[in-house]
């Protein structure tokens, strides 16, 4: 089987989604030409996370493994795509060792994992973001023009701080509570185991 077998060209046009968020979708894409940019909608905002350019590929997970995508991908110019499905890459791997087969989908599983983790801390970065710029604006609004931006500039960055150090404070209170919360619980099922005897 050549390569030409296997791959499939498609055109996205400018705003059109390539993946969507929760698809099971088991393909992958080569970027040929054109620009994507990677997304998910939190709290009904839309925050992006990377952007990806000629060469390269995305979705390339779930050619091994049965995970929905937890990304959403939207092409931002007219982009040209190679498709990669799962049938065809799974037609390539049966001529390699079952074991460097299993070793790619542990691979694979450990990176989705990474990356879950990586995009759960961009998104509460860009919320802190967006939480200190909307009160920065709200300070400012009275000011104008480059007055406005340079203090904008000055004091975005102390505010990212405060909310961050703000957040960092919520979870620790909010974890010593839970834990709190599994001591009473505990002891409350410690007396009743005592009370029963």
């Amino acid at each position: 089987m050549t390569t030409n077998d296997i791959l499939e060209r498609h055109v996205f046009q400018a705003g059109r989604r390539l993946i969507s968020e929760d698809e099971m979708k088991p393909e992958a894409y080569i970027i040929q030409s054109g620009e994507v940019v990677s997304y998910i909608i939190e709290n009904g905002q839309r925050i992006e996370l990377e952007e990806f350019g000629k060469g390269d590929l995305i979705g390339e997970a779930n050619l091994v493994s049965d995970y929905p995508h937890f990304i959403n991908y939207e092409a931002i110019t007219g982009t040209t795509v190679v498709k990669v499905n799962r049938q065809d890459f799974e037609k390539k791997m049966k001529k390699h060792d079952p074991i460097v087969k299993n070793i790619l989908k542990n691979m694979v599983d450990k990176i989705q994992k990474h990356d879950k983790r990586w995009t759960d801390h961009v998104i509460k970065t860009k919320y802190e973001d967006i939480k200190a710029t909307k009160i920065v604006d709200h300070l400012l609004s009275g000011m104008e023009g480059e007055r406005r931006e340079k203090y904008r500039e000055i004091l975005l960055p102390q505010f990212s701080v405060m909310i961050k150090a703000l957040e960092e404070l919520k979870a620790q209170e909010r974890s010593e509570k839970e834990q709190e919360q599994e001591k009473n619980n505990a002891d409350d099922h410690l007396a009743k185991e005592t009370v029963s005897v």
